[in-house]
C-alpha cells in the first residue's frame, strides 16, 4: 500500500477510497529513482478488452516515495490510476486531457509543500514539456492554472471541467 503521506494527501482532497487504493496499489510496480536506467519506466499502461472497446486493466510504475520529489511523481501516477479505475470496464479513449488532472494535483502538492527544492524540481518537470512532448502534456500545462483556480476538492467536478475545457468550452 502507499505510504501515509500519500494516503493523507488523497484523503485531504476527498479522493481516498480504500477499495480503489488497494486496487491501484495491487496494480503498481515500484522502481528505485536513484537508478537512472530505471527512470524511463515511470508511467502507466492500460489495456483494452479483446474487442478493443472497454478499458480492461492498467498498470502503474512509479518510484518508491522517499522524499518530496518521488512523492510528487507518485501523486501524478496515482491520479492516472484513479482515472483508470473510474473507467474500468467502460469505454475509454485516450484524450488530450489525460495529463491535466495529474499536473493539477502536482501543483496542489507543491502548493501545500513549498520547499525550494520541490518548487525547483516541479519547475524542471514543467520545463521538460516542450515541442517534442505529447499534446496532452502541453494541454495540461495550458489549463492547469484555470483548473487550480476552480478546484474545490471535488474530483468528479474538476474532471468534468477538464473535459469541457478540452472540447473548447469554458469554466462556468
Amino acid at each position: 500500500m502507499f505510504n501515509q503521506r500519500i494516503t493523507d494527501f488523497f484523503k485531504r482532497h476527498n479522493l481516498y477510497d480504500e477499495k480503489m487504493f488497494e486496487y491501484i496499489s495491487d496494480h503498481t510496480d515500484y522502481i528505485d529513482y536513484n537508478d537512472p536506467d530505471m527512470r524511463f519506466l515511470i508511467g502507466c499502461a492500460y489495456q483494452y478488452d479483446k474487442r478493443g472497446k472497454r478499458l480492461d486493466r492498467f498498470r502503474l510504475c512509479m518510484p518508491y516515495a522517499v522524499d518530496d520529489r518521488t512523492t510528487l511523481m507518485c501523486i501524478h501516477e496515482i491520479v492516472h490510476g484513479i482515472d483508470f479505475y473510474k473507467h474500468l470496464n467502460k469505454k475509454y479513449k485516450k484524450k488530450k486531457t489525460i495529463e491535466a488532472l495529474p499536473l493539477l494535483y502536482e501543483k496542489i502538492f507543491v502548493t501545500e509543500n513549498p520547499t525550494p527544492e520541490l518548487i525547483s524540481f516541479a519547475n524542471y518537470l514543467d520545463s521538460r514539456i516542450s515541442e517534442d512532448k505529447e499534446d496532452s502534456y502541453k494541454y495540461g500545462i495550458s489549463v492547469r492554472e484555470q483548473l487550480f483556480n476552480a478546484y474545490d476538492k471535488n474530483y468528479d467536478k474538476i474532471s468534468k471541467i477538464n473535459e469541457r475545457l478540452g472540447k473548447g468550452g469554458k469554466i462556468r
